[in-house]
C-alpha cells in the first residue's frame, strides 16, 4: 500500500520515488532535410514553437544542437533519411544534459529507413 512519505512515495516504509525534483524532458528538436518527399507533411503535422522562441524542426544537426539549452534535458532526434547528412566540419556539442538520438527503421508516415551514424571524438583535456 502506498503511503505519504515526507520526501516522496513509499511502500511499506521503503522509498519508491525520492524527494528530488521531478524528472523532466526539455525541448525535443527534430532534424530532417528539406529535400525529403515527406518534409512538407512532417513539418505541417509536427511543427511547434517553444516558449523560448525556438522551433522544433531543423534542417541540420548543428542547428538543432545550437537550439538546445544546457541542463534542460533537451533531445535532438535525427530522422532517418534517404540521403547522407553532410556535417563534414563536425558537430559541436558543448551543453550539458543534451541528448542526441539517431533512430533507424522508422517507417511511419513514409519516413526513410536508413540509420544515421554518429562517430564521437573528444577533444578535451
Amino acid at each position: 500500500m502506498l503511503t505519504n512519505f515526507p520526501n516522496g512515495i513509499s511502500s511499506c516504509g521503503q522509498p519508491i520515488y525520492g524527494g528530488m525534483q521531478d524528472p523532466t524532458v526539455g525541448n525535443i528538436y527534430y532534424v530532417i532535410q528539406n529535400d525529403q518527399s515527406f518534409y512538407g507533411t512532417f513539418e505541417r503535422d509536427r511543427r511547434t514553437t517553444y516558449s523560448d522562441g525556438s522551433t522544433n524542426i531543423h534542417n541540420t544537426i548543428q542547428s538543432a544542437l545550437d537550439a538546445c539549452v544546457a541542463d534542460r534535458n533537451d533531445y535532438v532526434v535525427i530522422t532517418p533519411d534517404s540521403t547522407t547528412y553532410s556535417d563534414s566540419a563536425g558537430l559541436t556539442m558543448t551543453k550539458a544534459c543534451v541528448h542526441l538520438i539517431c533512430p533507424s527503421g522508422i517507417c511511419a508516415g513514409g519516413m526513410a529507413t536508413n540509420a544515421a551514424r554518429v562517430i564521437s571524438t573528444y577533444a578535451g583535456d
